[in-house]
């Protein structure tokens, strides 16, 4: 995993406990025993979305007992008050993915590992199709 996606799910694991922890999200039990690892942390599809996108209000919705975008959205807020992580923008797209664009002075946007497949070993759906 690409140093920045480690990053911000280390980030979004870390306030999601706090949010917990707080009352903020109800189930806090539930929550402190979620399966984390189904939460991730990527480039978005479509790069107008953003740098990073993470499904983390898909996933803990049912142990939260809250709909995906209410989480994604209190999630979000806790992320932009954290200066070091440099985000610029964010969006809840769809069903709850939570979507951010990073600043320049973060040395992060465009960078080299978000344009590539997190499996090295993996080829482009053109080469695939044998273009």
């Amino acid at each position: 995993m690409s140093h920045i996606f480690k990053r911000f799910l280390e980030a979004i694991q870390a306030d999601v406990l706090t949010l917990a922890a707080e009352g903020a999200l109800p189930g806090a039990s539930e929550l402190v025993q979620a399966d984390f690892s189904r939460v991730v942390v990527e480039p978005p599809r479509d790069a107008a979305h953003g740098d990073l996108s993470s499904n983390v209000g898909m996933v803990l919705a049912k142990p939260a007992r809250m709909k995906p975008r209410d989480i994604a959205g209190l999630v979000e807020t806790r992320l932009k008050q954290r200066r070091d992580l440099g985000i610029q923008g964010s969006s809840i797209d769809g069903p709850g993915f939570l979507n951010l664009r990073l600043d320049d002075a973060s040395g992060t946007t465009s960078c080299a590992p978000c344009s590539r497949p997190a499996n090295p070993t993996a080829t482009a759906p053109s080469a695939r199709r044998g273009r």
